[in-house]
């Protein structure tokens, strides 16, 4: 979308502290005059914004009306509500028009903008467009020498089919779904005229007919179903034309329409302003041709007192009539409404965030008072108390925290407990040993608090409670109590930045400019224009005003630069550390911050943000945080922010690598860095734009692949492994994106479920199930699973390997990656060789004339020289860890 020259407008966060100036000597006063004050810039206002029919075309030219009390040097956009760019029109005039056209028939929402440069206003309009009838551009005819047929059509050579003289065209029609008819223009007697020699296709040129002695048949080639109106021209020479044009049905004339009578729908909302509100209406009860689209929606009729007023034909008052009342895409209610007109007459009323339908305004009106009265105190249904820290004590050895071994877990994907198609937390539980056999340690899980999504679950609508459809806070607390049985680690999914659009907190925000909560979120009485987040406009237009969301309309942006706010996730922290929670993986913390439309990630106040839950977390003991910031994780990944923070730029780089068979530069690099013990490693997680599920990106090859499981788990301190990526899950075939990364868990080669539900699964299983499944790997040794398990293994009997001092040494271009880990009194050498051949490595060590170990693929032991050097040959596409075991 192309946006007009707009200036700044910048959100209302406190910028950081500037040092104050040294100062300077203080000079003598002169009088100065009292400035007048500046009036306050408002809004420019669309007054009126309608249509009008041009003849010619899929045209129509639109007029609009602005005032604007300052009278800035205001710009326009125009969205034509098809797929053509905005127009953006500059020095917009305060009454204007336009024509705008489209390429096909059809309805349309059109949004108008008018900015002044700091604030803007939006106004809708819907319309309808239709296909205008082609015309014959035949010449006119003479009067024929006797009547003319069509002859031959569906091979009737009879005088059936009659032209009529029309507008001085001969004319005929047919209307219908027909064959290639070979055919001719013939008197009935076929000696005064008979024409033929032409081929004719609709809406196209005249054609010339033979007319005259006994030409050959012409064909006339039809389309789809539709009206085909054939005329003919005839001239005193004898010479003929043929023309056919194929008549479109024109959207329908609503005045027909309405057989069992109209219904008024009545709609009641708290903002008492209903510009921007749509109905989106479908079902047996209407004609087919006036049901919606969500992207046009119906417009409102008539507007009273405080209310609006939908009116809709009704063809069959027996039968389901369903629709939503929505603005863009924030609907009145959650559920789809839907209702019989016999039984509720001509007239319904609904009210804002009501499901229930009313047949009279009384019930209606005491619904919408009951509202009134609560609107705006949703989030005392919350827990928002302040927390006291408890118990710090941790669960879990010391220094668990820096050789861990994660498993990224999506709870809704692992393990279906009950049948209902949805992985749970007894699943889980069920599958804890799974994972200890695997030499997991330690477990991420995706969120698990209460989310309107019911899906990823990143919509938070309460921090304190557990999703529903993962079990209980009582199921929660055992996971843990079962995790730490087994020296486990559990860490949740933490989403600072945004929470749901359904979040009580968010409801409150929206309902007044004057609630409490209205500084929780960022939210302006007008939507700004020219701000811009990985494509796409974030702030999002609401009938409580325009509030911001870098993820997505029911996702709206925490203002973190609120200390409650601040403090309310801290409380919330605590509230699962209490519970013994092991630690959090905080979400898109780049984006915490903004400053204005041109710094909207990676602000400085976002490492003091993240420095202040990394301080609350760690005020317990022995727990763990590491941050996602997929532009600039080396910045969190220090004391001063975050700790830890994931690189997303070493699986990339490890994949490459295995494919072209040489060691990156790239990799090189992430290793050097003085804290890359801080940033764990993965090879994909649950974004798509973190890459495919591996085995898709890897097309299978199970080589390649062991060699990159080796690479990031021997690399790597704390590295990260997506479930199922230990067996080679792939992609669903038929799914897109996230989607197609999130799908069950395949624990047995049942197409059906994957032995994850006994019911149905809530996605389609992967595409490799038959093949890729737990119990097929754990049967062969060589698979990919066991050899998991053989790296998980000797990283648990070997600490040295996440916790030594590293010493790289390797460049770009080598066939083999060295890395040397170096403890107290112990070693580890590590080294993968990424080519089709051996290769002999020569590596420096601490220790000389020591003998090293092979303890992951069984090669001969090593000895290093009296200069420190160990010499060995790798086998080609494999990786060897030697440790030291006889020091000199």
């Amino acid at each position: 979308m192309s946006l007009s020259a707009c200036k700044d407008t910048k959100v209302d966060i406190d910028p950081p502290e500037e040092p104050t100036p040294a100062p300077s000597p203080t000079p003598t006063p002169t009088p100065t005059p009292t400035p007048t004050p500046t009036p306050a810039n408002t809004a420019p206002t669309v007054d009126m914004l309608d249509s009008a029919t041009v003849e010619q075309g899929l045209s129509i030219e639109l007029n609009w009306t602005i005032s604007d009390a300052e009278q800035d040097n205001l710009t326009c956009e125009i969205d034509a509500g098809d797929s053509s760019n905005p127009i953006a029109i500059t020095d917009c005039a305060y009454t204007g028009k336009t024509t705008l056209t489209y390429s096909e028939s059809g309805q349309y929402q059109i949004k108008f903008t008018a900015d002044d440069g700091e604030f803007s206003s939006e106004q809708t309009l819907n319309i309808t467009i239709s296909q205008p009838a082609p015309q014959f551009t035949l010449a006119a005819s003479a009067t024929a020498p006797a009547a003319l047929y069509l002859r031959g059509f569906n091979d009737d050579w009879d005088t059936t089919n009659p032209f009529t003289l029309h507008d001085g065209i001969y004319v005929i029609e047919f209307d219908g779904t027909f064959a290639q008819q070979m055919v001719k223009v013939a008197s009935e007697d076929w000696s005064a005229v008979n024409c033929g020699g032409f081929a004719l296709s609709a809406n196209t040129a005249p054609v010339d007919l033979t007319c005259g002695g006994n030409p050959d048949n012409g064909s006339i080639t039809f389309e789809e179903d539709a009206l085909y109106r054939i005329g003919v021209s005839y001239q005193d020479d004898g010479s003929a034309q043929m023309q056919m044009l194929k008549i479109v049905d024109p959207l329908p004339d609503e005045s027909g329409l309405g057989q069992a009578g109209t219904l008024n729908i009545h709609y009641l909302h708290s903002s008492e302003s209903y510009s921007g509100w749509g109905l989106h209406i479908w079902g047996d009860a209407i004609d087919p041709s006036i049901a919606t689209t969500w992207q046009a929606p119906r417009p409102y009729a008539e507007l009273k007192d405080d209310y609006a007023i939908w009116q809709v034909p009704i063809e069959d008052a027996n039968s389901a009539f369903n629709f939503i009342m929505h603005f863009g895409d924030v609907k009145s209610t959650d559920s789809d409404l839907s209702i019989v007109a016999n039984s509720f007459g001509t007239d319904i009323w609904i009210v804002q965030d009501t499901a229930t339908i009313y047949n009279n305004e009384t019930d209606a009106r005491a619904a919408y008072n009951s509202l009134l009265q609560n609107l705006g105190n949703q989030s005392a249904n919350l827990d928002l108390s302040d927390v006291t820290t408890t118990d710090t004590s941790s669960a879990l050895a010391d220094g668990w925290v820096d050789s861990a071994q994660f498993a990224q877990i999506y709870v809704r994907a692992y393990q279906d407990s009950d049948g209902d198609g949805v992985g749970d937390i007894q699943g889980l539980i069920s599958r804890l040993d799974y994972l200890k056999d695997n030499g997991i340690d330690a477990i991420w899980l995706m969120p698990m608090m209460e989310s309107s999504d019911n899906d990823h679950g990143y919509a938070t609508t309460d921090y304190r409670k557990i999703e529903s459809d993962y079990g209980s806070l009582d199921d929660f607390k055992a996971l843990l109590a079962e995790a730490h049985n087994r020296d486990m680690a559990i860490i949740l999914d933490y989403v600072i930045n945004h929470s749901s659009n359904q979040n009580p907190l968010f409801a409150d925000a929206m309902s007044s400019a004057n609630n409490d909560k209205r500084d929780w979120y960022i939210i302006q009485a007008d939507k700004p224009l020219g701000w811009n987040i990985w494509g796409g406009d974030p702030w999002r237009s609401s009938p409580g005003g325009a509030y911001y969301a870098a993820f997505a309309d029911s996702m709206p942006d925490f203002d973190l630069t609120n200390p409650d706010v601040i403090a309310f996730h801290q409380n919330n922290l605590k509230f699962w550390l209490n519970m013994g929670v092991d630690g959090f993986r905080f979400d898109a913390v780049g984006v915490l911050v903004e400053n204005g439309k041109d710094a909207l990630e990676d602000q400085p106040e976002n490492h003091v943000i993240m420095k202040t839950m990394k301080d609350t977390i760690e005020s317990y003991d022995n727990r763990y945080i590491v941050c996602e910031s997929p532009s600039g994780y080396a910045a969190f990944a220090n004391d001063n922010s975050c700790g830890r923070a994931f690189n997303f730029s070493a699986g990339h780089a490890i994949l490459g690598m295995v494919d072209t068979g040489v060691v990156w530069d790239e990799l090189l690099t992430e290793l050097a860095a003085s804290n890359t013990d801080q940033m764990p490693m993965i090879l994909a997680n649950h974004d798509f734009f973190a890459g495919d599920r591996v085995w898709n990106q890897l097309s299978g090859n199970v080589a390649q692949y062991k060699l990159a499981a080796a690479t990031y788990l021997l690399a790597s301190s704390n590295p990260f492994t997506y479930y199922g990526e230990e067996i080679g899950l792939a992609a669903a075939d038929n799914l897109s994106g996230d989607w197609s990364i999130r799908t069950p868990m395949s624990w047995t080669d049942d197409t059906n479920n994957a032995g994850f539900t006994t019911g149905t699964p809530f996605r389609d299983l992967s595409s490799n199930v038959a093949s890729n499944n737990v119990t097929a790997q754990l049967a062969n040794a060589d698979s990919l699973l066991n050899y998991y398990r053989d790296l998980y293994q000797v990283r648990n009997d070997h600490s040295v390997i996440a916790t030594g001092i590293l010493n790289v040494q390797s460049s770009g271009g080598d066939e083999v990656l060295k890395l040397v880990r170096t403890g107290t009194g112990t070693e580890a050498v590590i080294l993968i060789n990424y080519s089709d051949g051996d290769e002999s490595v020569t590596v420096d060590v601490t220790h000389d004339n020591a003998v090293y170990t092979d303890e992951l693929s069984d090669l001969a032991d090593a000895g290093a020289s009296s200069s420190g050097q160990l010499t060995v040959i790798v086998p080609a596409q494999s990786a060897a860890v030697f440790v030291l075991t006889v020091a000199n």
